[in-house]
């Protein structure tokens, strides 16, 4: 398949744990891109680290609203599909292969 999936972090490293988990625990393949937005939690520079080398990660000095994220991965994707997730959410490890049905 191919999709591009983009999660956008600001101080809520548990919650994008959970995300970046259920992500890497799809039954599809697909590219991750994750920005973190400044974020001043502790921990939150280690586990992005920490991630596998597949997953593109990008650190934002600034605070940019999202709206102008969701628009840069949008345009930058070179994939048939997008998903922006919220750092949030819950998925089950067909969410995006059921989506692409």
């Amino acid at each position: 398949m191919n999709i591009s999936v983009l999660v956008v972090n600001l101080n809520n490293l548990e919650y994008t744990k959970n995300c970046i988990n259920d992500l890497l625990k799809q039954d599809c393949d697909f590219g991750l891109t994750i920005v973190d937005q400044n974020s001043s939690e502790s921990g939150t520079a280690e586990y992005f680290s920490s991630l596998p080398e597949n997953v593109e990660f990008i650190q934002n000095y600034e605070n940019k609203p999202l709206n102008h994220l969701w628009n840069w991965f949008v345009e930058k994707s070179q994939t048939t599909y997008v998903c922006l997730l919220n750092n949030d959410v819950r998925i089950a490890p067909n969410f995006l292969s059921s989506a692409i049905q």
